[in-house]
């Protein structure tokens, strides 16, 4: 089509020019007197023609291919069999599911089956309200029953026993005896991560640090220590109403257990020869059974053999425990659930330390601290009432 017209066009110009040129051609007069010159209008014909073959020559040659215009279909199937190209990209399970069940002790994700899964929060972990996580998704006012002995009521003879301690002191007599009412005592010692939480949440003060031998913060599982006892009180206190410092009573008979803990009955003569002299029995302290004769805390409750009828951890060594009582005389007649002598210039502690000699290892050992004094040997454990 292109070329026919391109041609067309040609033919046209040419015999317009030939008409053009006979127009101009002179007009015939006389005959030349030269009969061999050929007519004027004879070399307008030959040029005609001589255009005309050129114009066929013209035709006749191919023009240069024109590069063909893209047709808008074939490139939409382009388009199309690319993103058929692209793979294809699976759903999300998780987009849009909520998996929070509203529970501050437990931490909420979705897998990539597009379920959800919910991870218990680690003991002691904030959980609102002054209340913590017991490792177990709950939270709760109490730590968790497996980190608190249950001490049923029960009877035992408080003080030395001299028919078996060698050593006894003179705070230590008359021996006599108790009865207590049910409570729950700490396993161990409360722990630098334990007293942190208390700190985190702006309940407790940050215990004193005036010497290497702190353990806050730097050893969160060490017994915390440099403490007071308004601190120390403080600390239980926060953890619930039911929660103090252990009396001094209730320490003693944790550490040596009661009459039937001690294989006696209650109230007799041979209950208090049966009282024990150290938490684990009769065996002379070895590093086996607590920690002590040595130069600093080690985390609680890894001398398992050492502890006390109830399963309690460290009842002496690692660091002396703040009690309730202030320190004074005892009784010489039996009494219940006593709290001690009401105002003295010193809180009692019992159960020594890391730094001391075996002989203030024993159960009855009693010593006096300044209500201002805390100090790296001094720690704490906490009781809660029953129910």
């Amino acid at each position: 089509m292109f070329h026919h017209r391109a041609a067309h066009v040609f033919v046209s110009a040419a015999l317009a020019l030939a008409a053009g040129c006979a127009a101009d051609a002179p007009a015939p007069g006389p005959a030349a007197p030269d009969a061999d010159v050929a007519p004027t209008t004879d070399l307008v014909v030959s040029e005609v023609a001589d255009v005309a073959d050129a114009t066929d020559i013209a035709i006749d040659t191919p023009l240069p291919d024109v590069p063909a215009v893209v047709d808008t279909v074939d490139v939409l199937d382009a388009v199309d069999a690319a993103s058929d190209a692209v793979p294809d990209v699976p759903p999300d399970p998780c987009a849009g599911k909520n998996c929070d069940d509203g529970n501050a002790c437990t931490t909420d994700a979705c897998d990539g089956a597009g379920v959800c899964q919910h991870t218990d929060q680690p003991d002691w972990t904030v959980c609102g309200g002054g209340l913590v996580c017991n490792g177990s998704g709950a939270c709760v006012d109490v730590k968790s029953a497996k980190d608190m002995a249950f001490i049923a009521a029960g009877t035992f003879w408080m003080g030395c026993n001299a028919t078996k301690d060698t050593v006894c002191q003179y705070d230590e007599k008359p021996q006599h005896m108790v009865t207590l009412s049910a409570y729950y005592m700490d396993l161990t010692e409360t722990t630098v991560a334990q007293y942190k939480v208390c700190v985190d949440v702006g309940v407790c003060t940050v215990p004193s640090t005036p010497s290497p031998y702190a353990t806050y913060p730097g050893f969160p599982n060490n017994p915390v220590n440099y403490v007071s006892w308004t601190q120390s009180q403080a600390y239980c206190k926060w953890r619930g109403l039911a929660f103090d410092l252990p009396t001094e009573a209730q320490w003693e008979m944790a550490a040596r257990g009661s009459c039937e803990k001690n294989g006696s009955t209650a109230g007799d003569d041979g209950c208090a020869a049966a009282m024990r002299t150290y938490p684990w029995g009769e065996t002379a302290p070895t590093a086996s059974y607590t920690v002590f004769s040595v130069s600093v805390t080690a985390a609680v409750g890894a001398k398992t053999a050492g502890d006390s009828p109830y399963g309690l951890h460290d009842m002496v060594g690692n660091v002396w425990e703040l009690n309730r009582d202030w320190y004074g005389t005892y009784s010489a007649g039996a009494v219940t659930d006593p709290v001690g002598s009401g105002s003295a210039p010193a809180w009692v502690i019992r159960g020594g330390s890391f730094g001391n000699n075996a002989a203030d290892l024993r159960a009855g050992v009693r010593a006096a601290n300044d209500p201002s004094d805390a100090s790296y040997s001094i720690g704490l454990r906490c009781i809660r009432t029953y129910p």
